[in-house]
């Protein structure tokens, strides 16, 4: 007996399964329209990406006359340029023959091998002997690693240098890097930078230049007190040559500056003994005070009233590093020469305007100061070295000591000579 009954239960039941079935098919294809409309939207950013990473920002920073830009949130912006190099076997030929021309030859991998047959493993061992009396037909294969290749391609290059490109099938793009090594993130135990930006200078409102203390920037001798373990001036790891920063106590062997503004002045003082160390007056330059004076016998130029006059050329300058900070830079006696050096260095620079040839503010480029030893026949001590580095690159930096140097114009910093120590001590 046929039962209609259960047939149309299952025959409802298959109808059922198919549709469920179906549904997931129509689910499958929409998810697979979903994945590719994705990956076409990945494909679209990845190229605009590369569009502005590779060709927009490297032009204008180009135009700006920028290599590298520390942005406000303190990441680090770097264009740079990549290379790709490739031998193929068509251009094996000339491009190993280029090599050897150009003595390059070295970076050429040689490999030569034999092949032996089974039980030749003696042969193999004295294959030196063997290779060509035997009869054995070496194989041998030449060429030279990525890396190595792409290493040079980049020198040549940037040095100037030849480089074949269709030989060796250069290919070269910009990339904009964005450094965020330098962003200071919230981590545990530890307030977000923003909180701080929120709060900028609150709590500072009534600190002006006056309550400020200048750092200077000084060579540290035989006879300073710093270097000296029982003076209660000691600084751990002071020693003569040293540059040291006389607010932090910082020490450096050598350092870079951006000289922001230079103002000579003769600075009054007592004799040891009978001064509190601090100057009894500071002159400008152009004042007729060195008419009032007489050289004497140590070369010290003398007042009627028996102070002497030191002829003080200062310098204002903004230090570079991780957190730039203003510094004053006083040189004398025989350091004034190399202030007239700097300052020479400084106004000799010339660069190609809308107008003609022009001399850049003085904060336009970096200088490294280091420490040399210098002697004459009243004895042996440390002076100033100063070289070029190259022009500022970094905007904020730039305006951190253009800002600077307008303050010290306008008479809101003042050049405050050190208090002299007490007691006698060597001076040349």
């Amino acid at each position: 007996m046929i039962n209609f009954e259960q047939d149309q239960q299952d025959a409802m039941k298959k109808t059922e399964n198919i549709q469920s079935l179906a549904d997931q098919v129509e689910m499958l294809e929409n998810l697979h329209k979903r994945i590719e409309t994705s990956e076409n939207n990945i494909k679209d950013l990845k190229k605009e990406y590369q569009r502005i990473s590779g060709e927009v920002i490297p032009t204008m920073m180009s135009e700006m006359g920028l290599a590298e830009l520390k942005l406000q949130d303190g990441s680090h912006l770097k264009v740079s340029t990549s290379y790709r190099a490739t031998i193929t076997e068509a251009n094996k030929e000339a491009a190993f023959n280029w090599l050897r021309n150009n003595g390059l030859g070295d970076i050429i991998k040689n490999e030569i091998s034999v092949a032996f047959g089974r039980n030749e493993d003696n042969k193999a061992a004295s294959y030196a002997e063997l290779a060509k009396g035997q009869g054995f037909q070496p194989t041998q294969k030449m060429k030279v690693e990525p890396m190595t290749l792409k290493a040079l391609v980049r020198e040549r290059i940037e040095a100037g240098k030849e480089m074949p490109t269709e030989i060796f099938g250069v290919f070269s793009e910009n990339k904009t890097q964005i450094n965020m090594n330098d962003v200071t993130t919230k981590k545990e135990g530890a307030l977000a930078t923003n909180l701080f930006e929120a709060d900028a200078q609150q709590g500072a409102q009534n600190i002006s230049q006056e309550d400020l203390a200048l750092p200077f920037l000084k060579i540290l001798g035989q006879l300073s007190p710093e270097v000296n373990k029982r003076d209660g001036k000691y600084v751990e790891g002071a020693e003569p040559g040293k540059i040291m920063n006389t607010v932090t106590n910082q020490l450096y062997d050598s350092i870079e500056v951006v000289p922001c503004h230079y103002k000579r002045q003769y600075v009054e003082w007592q004799d040891r003994g009978t001064s509190t160390g601090a100057p009894v007056a500071i002159h400008d330059a152009d004042s007729d005070i060195v008419s009032q004076t007489t050289r004497d016998k140590s070369y010290k130029d003398r007042l009627s009233n028996g102070n002497y006059l030191e002829n003080t050329a200062n310098h204002f300058v903004l230090v570079v590093g991780d957190s730039p900070e203003s510094a004053l830079i006083s040189m004398k006696s025989t350091q004034l020469k190399v202030s007239r050096k700097w300052n020479s260095m400084m106004m000799g620079l010339k660069l190609q305007g809308a107008n003609g040839l022009f001399t850049p503010p003085t904060y336009s480029h970096i200088y490294k100061l280091s420490t040399v030893q210098m002697s004459n026949d009243k004895g042996t001590w440390f002076g100033w070295d100063v070289s070029k580095v190259g022009p500022v690159k970094d905007k904020s930096i730039y305006d951190m000591a253009k800002s600077f140097a307008v303050s010290v114009g306008k008479g809101e910093v003042e050049a405050k000579p050190e208090t002299k120590e007490a007691k006698k001590e060597f001076s040349l």
